[in-house]
């Protein structure tokens, strides 16, 4: 039996790395979510370094070069076929970042369109009711002004009056005053 080559050993260690690591974040994640918001939190940064030992394991994986077998089975190319397959991961993860960005940017779009269209429809019943308001006080300061203006008639025809009574009671006293001979 042959010895495995430093690279498959690699390989293996990495998996095994990534893969005891995993197991140890998702126990992390269940403590979390059973503890809530009350999840001490030291619980917590543990997990977060978790999920950076994985990204870190899986970093290495990717920098490990193919096996001579397997250089030998595609031809002496390996490494670029590799290369590609990693790129076309990439695009294919960059690809489906772009579509969610799109989405969320389409749906807040449609959500800034519906308030802003909200916004106007508010407006618009603001300025009428704003419209009722005034129109209500001008008829009712028009209405004031009209009861003024009889109130102001009704006073000037009773100072003419009064007026009028004043002069003849002044007449009456003049003619008794001539009467009696004062």
């Amino acid at each position: 039996m042959t010895a495995p080559r430093p690279d498959e050993e690699d390989v293996q260690h990495w998996l095994k790395l990534i893969t005891a690591t995993r197991e140890r974040l998702n126990v992390l994640e269940e403590q979390i979510a059973r503890m809530g918001p009350s999840a001490p939190p030291h619980v917590q940064t543990e997990a977060i370094q978790a999920r950076k030992d994985i990204e870190l394991y899986r970093a290495r994986l990717v920098t490990v070069q193919p096996s001579e077998k397997a250089n030998n089975a595609v031809g002496g190319n390996a490494h670029e076929i590799l290369v590609d397959y990693r790129l076309t991961r990439l695009e294919k993860k960059v690809d489906d970042g772009l579509a969610t960005v799109y989405e969320t940017v389409t749906a807040n779009n449609a959500r800034a369109e519906e308030w802003r269209r909200n916004e106007r429809e508010f407006r618009v019943e603001r300025q009428q009711e704003h419209d009722e308001r005034l129109t209500e006080i001008e008829r009712n300061a028009a209405t004031t002004a009209d009861l003024t203006y009889r109130i102001a008639d009704r006073l000037n025809g009773m100072t003419l009056r009064i007026a009028g009574i004043v002069v003849l009671a002044l007449l009456v006293g003049l003619l008794i005053a001539k009467g009696l001979g004062l």
